[in-house]
């Protein structure tokens, strides 16, 4: 069985049923813990009294709230409490009473920099404590600053980011010995494309082509969450004791014990390199993020193993806040486009006539000659047809931020939100309000329109009220223009290389937690 073989059964696997019984009793004995523990202080700690008037959805019983209820039915619990209530209420979800926001009111969520978004996040998902990387080292403004000074720099990158995207694509493909390819998934070849891309750019290019960087960067974030799913998500209001169980997976995880050995084995040997090289004149500097973060930590140190700790635990939060969720949005576009081979068509026209506008070949055989930044940008049915994708993707209350303010705060709803308490956003309404949508077309909100913004000056990059995947304001995704050019590049690849056709129902999900589409694909070569 060849290694990307071996990779679908595993990404099948995984997903069908992960968790073995020794993980699970891990899960089961922390949530026991914080049942006993806890309830008997349940109704002092949550009770939650305000008197600002803002409805409360009802429910039964302690710790699981209107959990259970939102989870079998997502759609329609947000529809009914919704309509009953506006666009502002609380309900007790994930073990914790929060409010809910949507419509305008997400703007002074997004805006208020005392609503902080990493706060929240790190309630039930604390990366730096899963891979035991200090406060001092990775801050979540040193991260953003890093990831904007590399996207104020993407024209630069885009060749590479491109020629490698093509070499995943070619890596991943080359493993099937017959035509046409039938992929159990789209995924693993996506994340593929987008591991071999962002390696490059965030590596280097020398690491780039290493397989145990590859492997890492690919499954990292799958093998990982994977382990924290169970007991998921109850354990989310009490963050102490989900703190604590992050810092016990963290240091006994075997997935994460693993790509940590497996980063520094391949990491160390580069950053000795690099140490060694910059001592002798004429050394060419190499042009990559791994680069600019180790130049900035020589100074503390010339201990070739302390460096080498440092840049991989920065390439394991760099590869937290890009990889797996460019490969999850290019896998919900690609899926979409296999429902529409009339829209692929048409797409493969603007193709050809953007590349003849640039002055570029469509037989071009160099793929970075072929899709610079300039050409990708002009695709502007494709891009219509991302943003359309990632609009109706199954997301429904998310993007959490924790109040971190020295006093209580009165919104404009009247809701009243005390310092520490959690504000959620339901995106799902805001992406099918026909108030809230800035487009001329408003028709069938609930259903993939691939057109939709083609001359609406709304960009996929564009985000607003309207247009939350990629969050708003201060903590708005400062990677998303990289992100959306892997995205447009995977698809012009695919789209002109192969036909794709289901085979079978292609099923969309509809629930809680499960955001991407499943279904056979076969790949047929066009040429």
């Amino acid at each position: 069985m060849s290694i990307v073989q071996q990779h679908i059964t595993t990404f099948l696997e995984k997903h069908a049923d992960y968790i073995d019984n020794n993980r699970q009793k891990i899960g089961i004995i922390a949530g026991s813990v914080a049942l006993v523990s806890l309830y008997s202080v349940y109704r002092a700690v949550v009770a939650f009294s305000h008197n600002d008037g803002i409805p409360l959805v009802p429910y039964t019983w302690p710790i699981i709230g209107s959990t259970r209820e939102y989870n079998r039915d997502p759609e329609a619990f947000l529809k009914k409490w919704g309509e009953r209530y506006g666009h502002v209420y609380r309900v007790h979800l994930n073990g914790r009473i929060q409010t809910v926001v949507s419509g305008h009111h997400v703007r002074e969520i997004f805006l208020n920099t005392d609503f902080d978004f990493v706060t929240a996040v790190k309630k039930r998902f604390d990366i730096d404590v899963l891979a035991d990387i200090p406060n001092d080292v990775i801050t979540s403004d040193s991260l953003r600053r890093v990831i904007l000074k590399f996207t104020n720099h993407l024209k630069h990158f885009t060749p590479r980011a491109v020629q490698y995207l093509a070499i995943g694509q070619k890596q991943f493909l080359s493993a099937f010995p017959t035509e046409p390819v039938v992929l159990p998934h789209f995924y693993p070849l996506v994340q593929h494309m987008v591991a071999a891309a962002t390696a490059s750019v965030f590596a280097g290019t020398n690491l780039a082509n290493n397989r145990a960087i590859l492997e890492s960067f690919k499954n990292v974030t799958v093998d990982v969450g994977k382990e924290l799913q169970f007991p998921y998500p109850y354990l989310e209001g009490y963050p102490l004791l989900n703190h604590l169980r992050m810092r016990f997976y963290g240091k006994f995880s075997p997935s994460m014990q693993y790509h940590k050995k497996n980063l520094f084995s391949a990491i160390i040997p580069e950053v000795i390199a690099r140490i060694e090289g910059a001592k002798e004149p004429g050394w060419e500097r190499p042009d990559d993020v791994l680069q600019t973060i180790l130049e900035s930590h020589c100074e503390q140190s010339s201990d070739p193993e302390y460096i080498a700790d440092i840049m991989t635990k920065w390439m394991i939060e760099l590869v937290f806040a890009a990889v797996h969720t460019t490969s999850e949005n290019s896998t919900i576009v690609l899926y979409r486009l296999a429902e529409h081979p009339d829209v692929v068509e048409e797409l493969l026209q603007e193709q050809k006539e953007v590349l003849r506008n640039h002055g570029i070949s469509p037989d071009e055989k160099d793929p970075a000659e072929m899709f610079t930044g300039a050409a990708i940008k002009d695709l502007v049915k494709l891009d219509s047809v991302c943003r359309e994708a990632m609009r109706i993707k199954n997301n429904f209350l998310t993007h959490n931020h924790t109040y971190i303010g020295k006093g209580n705060i009165t919104l404009s709803s009247g809701a009243v939100i005390k310092p520490g308490e959690d504000v959620i956003v339901n995106l799902w309404f805001n992406h099918r309000d026909t108030a809230t949508q800035r487009t001329t077309d408003k028709t069938d909100l609930d259903n993939f329109h691939p057109y939709r913004f083609v001359g609406e000056d709304r960009a996929a990059s564009k985000i607003g009220d309207d247009f939350l995947v990629f969050g708003e304001g201060k903590h708005s995704c400062p990677g998303r223009w990289f992100a959306l050019q892997e995205m447009k590049t995977i698809v012009s690849f695919l789209i002109r290389d192969y036909k794709l056709t289901p085979k079978g129902k292609i099923h969309f999900p509809n629930k809680v937690g499960s955001t991407m589409p499943f279904g056979q694909i076969i790949l047929e070569k066009r040429h």
